[in-house]
């Protein structure tokens, strides 16, 4: 049985993104593992599966999140509109809806972004890939490892909020070009008939969405 080798390529890291933006439409499957930390020492874990699909070209997306903590699962569905500046969170029957910030070319790696150490990642069928970090706007990190054609593999986020000290990983798999479905992005019944607030503060789960 092939296993999955990494072969490390001696290259410097370098500062600056050389055009690296993901695919204009894909869907995907993504893993997720958030581990928390207080200074009181209480501990968290969240799993997740997501099923995602991603819309440069109409600056929309669609994940539909299913999440466990502890005994707790709970699953969401997000609808983000950038062209109507409007998301659209639905949990448990209930949808609230508000404003969404700019679009920020989120499909893209940051500017400011460090490249790191190039790697083969794989084995028969290997690619090249890049790790690329940078800061967020809260002061924690990130790192996302991209293809040579800058299609995401996984995110690494860590930090400090509020007190909590987190590390959140993020894979992403099955990954497929173009939207087979794009009925996904259409604002469901149930959005339409409650009343819409402001602002809807969301801690994000990915530099995509």
């Amino acid at each position: 049985m092939d296993k999955l080798f990494v072969l490390l390529i001696l290259t410097p890291a370098v500062l600056g993104v050389k055009n690296c933006c993901f695919p204009s439409q894909f869907e995907c499957v993504e893993g997720l593992v958030t581990g928390s930390a207080d200074d009181e020492g209480h501990t968290s874990v969240t799993t997740g599966n997501l099923q995602l699909s991603y819309d440069a070209s109409g600056r929309r997306i669609y994940v539909l999140e299913q999440l466990q903590t502890g005994n707790i699962t709970e699953t969401y569905t997000l609808i983000q509109l950038y062209n109507e500046n409007m998301q659209y969170i639905i949990h448990n029957g209930t949808c609230t809806g508000g404003k969404l910030g700019s679009w920020d070319n989120r499909n893209c790696i940051p500017d400011n972004a460090t490249a790191g150490t190039n790697f083969i990642l794989g084995h028969q069928q290997s690619a090249l890939v890049t790790p690329y970090m940078w800061n967020l706007a809260d002061g924690t990190s990130l790192t996302m490892t991209v293809t040579d054609n800058c299609t995401p593999l996984s995110e690494l986020t860590y930090g400090t909020r509020e007190g909590t000290s987190f590390l959140s990983g993020v894979d992403f798999n099955n990954i497929n070009l173009g939207i087979k479905d794009p009925t996904v992005f259409v604002v469901p019944d149930i959005c339409k008939q409650q009343a819409l607030g402001q602002t809807i503060y969301r801690r994000r789960r990915s530099h995509l969405y």
